[in-house]
């Protein structure tokens, strides 16, 4: 059975205000509610169960958030408009609490960054080539030549750093040493990489390559570090895909979606009526979620899996100048709901039990800029970091909390 669901829709634009250090105890204010069915109408609630815990300014422009353990880490680069402290690209630690706890200058901005689900090892790319690893305490660990974006991998203790289209053709991806960054394995590909999906137990992945081609693998300890279960070509390009501890999802451009199990045997198909453009697994099964952000509008949508029966939905019927990605663990699914409108821009994080009900919301008073979040379990509640435009990283505890 299911574990209750909690579907979180987060609309992050910017602030033009910088925040003290301070937490903050008021209950936000009411906030728009998507649609609860298909009719094209918005309706106003009344929801709190958000804390501002604290809020840091980070003296520049956040351009990469991740949260684990009990740290958080920033990539910043120069505000030079705004005027912040910040004169050089950087990566910055915080703790939990918001301590900053150290900033290091990088010589190009950061590309990508990750942090091992524990927080033991935090990873990023540079656009001069490189990808580095360090401890939160902010100590380098290694910094080595390559052309991807890394990904540390705890239960093999390796990297997994995959190859977008700004990386060297013919190879889809590499296994690095968890310790020294030295290359232990690479897998390669004629075709171009669209996509990488791990499931969140980190004993499989997959990826999506050009042509509707898509291959399967068990993540392994040791040389080489994978071993390729199945590949699959489908007649329409991939969109999406993910994985789970029990089966595959693909989305394709013609709007079929299919699931698989792990030794690649078809358990679903339908061919959706409402275009989609993401997907994402329940880690442990049970159901999926698809999004979709286009000039139709907004649209969420709770698949059950294997038979995919939508369950509910919800709807804007506003477009958002921003897709963000889908964020998945056993109990919640963070989606950004946006706007367009530079007269009327709205930010606001929703959350929403399995039946599709509004358990809280986060308001935040913003303007146009950047969409940055990060979450993760804390304690019985969840913990949401935020960074807005004007430099400032916010953490905020997650009750469950209806008025």
């Amino acid at each position: 059975m299911v574990k209750k669901l909690l579907i979180s829709a987060l609309w992050l634009l910017s602030t033009a205000i910088a925040l003290s250090g301070a937490s903050c105890s008021t209950p936000p204010p009411a906030g728009r509610e998507p649609i609860t069915n298909q009719t094209v109408t918005t309706g106003e609630s009344e929801l709190s169960g958000a804390h501002r815990l604290w809020a840091r300014s980070s003296g520049g422009i956040v351009i990469e958030l991740s949260a684990a353990g009990s740290w958080v880490l920033a990539s910043i680069i120069p505000d030079h408009d705004g005027g912040g402290l910040a004169r050089k690209n950087q990566i910055l630690g915080l703790s939990d609490q918001g301590r900053i706890l150290w900033r290091k200058d990088t010589k190009t901005p950061v590309k990508s960054q990750a942090l091992a689900q524990d927080g033991s090892l935090g990873v990023f790319s540079t656009y001069d080539d490189r990808a580095t690893a360090l401890n939160s305490k902010g100590k380098i660990l290694w910094s080595v030549e390559a052309v991807c974006r890394p990904l540390p991998i705890l239960r093999t203790r390796s990297i997994l750093c995959f190859h977008d289209d700004d990386a060297e053709p013919e190879i889809a991806f590499e296994i690095l040493d968890w310790k020294t960054g030295a290359k232990l394995s690479s897998f390669p590909s004629r075709e171009d990489i669209l996509g990488l999906k791990v499931a969140q137990d980190e004993r499989h992945f997959a990826i999506s390559l050009a042509g509707g081609h898509v291959i399967a693998f068990e993540l392994q300890a040791g040389k080489p570090g994978f071993k390729q279960l199945w590949d699959k070509r489908f007649k329409s390009e991939v969109l999406d895909l993910s994985v789970s501890s029990q089966s595959l999802a693909v989305l394709t451009e013609d709007q079929k979606l299919q699931t698989f199990d792990l030794a690649g045997k078809p358990t679903g198909e339908i061919s959706l009526k409402t275009r989609v453009e993401q997907i994402e697994l329940l880690p442990q099964g049970g159901g999926m979620i698809a999004f979709d952000n286009s000039a139709r509008g907004q649209t969420l949508i709770y698949l059950e899996t294997p038979g995919l029966n939508e369950k509910w939905r919800k709807q804007d019927p506003e477009p958002s100048n921003y897709t963000a990605p889908l964020l998945v663990d056993d109990d919640h699914v963070t989606v950004r709901f946006g706007s367009s409108n530079e007269k009327s821009m709205k930010s606001q994080l929703f959350s929403y039990g399995s039946d599709g009900h509004a358990a809280w919301v986060l308001p935040l008073e913003q303007g146009e800029g950047s969409q940055l979040y990060a979450q993760k379990r804390a304690g019985k509640g969840d913990r949401v970091f935020v960074a807005t435009d004007d430099g400032d990283i916010r953490a905020y505890e997650m009750g469950d909390k209806v008025k």
